[in-house]
């Protein structure tokens, strides 16, 4: 019946230990997303929402205030967040590409690296966003000159096979008429003679005028082109 205390003993050196490096894991994730140039975003695995962002995304997408809660509004494309958490399910760290909007409603292109962590006692990604607009515009420039450079040579490797072709025809007509002039040198007409000549001067020219028309094609490195005039479609129907 005597007022007492009744103590206990408890070992608790590894939770306080755990306690520590989580403490200290947690604040040199938030020196990291300090001075990181590149837009970050921590989001809760949970439900998506947006837990912390540094002050490059802040730049970027406005006060985590004004975030929508829900880090898969920031994405253009529906459901690119979803495919990148059914990433992460079996990986701890991925790189993808996704298009994004910025506050004034402007979409860019960029590298998005994602990793896994614990943030506060939460299953949480980190989103490292690097944007590459200026990246994808040169690619798709540089692809489109060489298709375009791809079709050019297959249109002159036409133009050749079919100026390759065409020659037979007047070289026939010169092989032909010189036989004739070589058989009978010794006793042909004038008018004959006359006649075989301006064959051969016919072949000539024209084999010169393909020629011509053939090296023209071959050196325009312009490409097929077209005249964009209006028409009244009704009255051409």
């Amino acid at each position: 019946g005597q007022p007492a205390y009744l103590v206990a003993q408890e070992d608790i050196s590894d939770f306080v230990h755990a306690s520590t490096q989580l403490v200290a894991s947690i604040e040199a994730l938030e020196i990291v997303l300090a001075l990181d140039l590149n837009p970050a975003l921590i989001v809760r695995i949970r439900d998506g929402n947006i837990l912390r962002i540094n002050n490059a995304a802040e730049q970027l997408f406005g006060p985590i205030e004004r975030l929508p809660r829900h880090a898969a509004s920031l994405f253009v494309e529906v459901g690119a967040f979803d495919r990148l958490l059914a990433k992460l399910q079996t990986r701890l760290n991925t790189v993808s590409q996704a298009e994004f909007l910025t506050t004034e409603g402007i979409g860019f292109r960029a590298a998005v690296r994602s990793a896994r962590l614990t943030y506060y006692e939460s299953d949480a990604i980190i989103l490292s966003i690097a944007d590459i607009t200026e990246l994808h515009r040169v690619n798709a420039v540089l692809e489109a000159e060489l298709n375009s450079e791809r079709a050019m040579n297959e249109v002159r490797s036409r133009l050749l096979a079919i100026a390759a072709h065409d020659l037979r025809t007047p070289l026939a007509i010169i092989d032909s008429s010189a036989q004739f002039l070589a058989r009978r040198a010794n006793a042909i007409e004038p008018t004959i003679l006359a006649k075989r000549a301006n064959q051969i001067r016919a072949a000539v020219r024209s084999l010169t005028k393909l020629f011509d028309q053939t090296i023209e094609r071959a050196r325009d490195r312009r490409g097929l082109t077209f005249a964009r005039t209006k028409h009244d479609l009704v009255s051409m129907i």
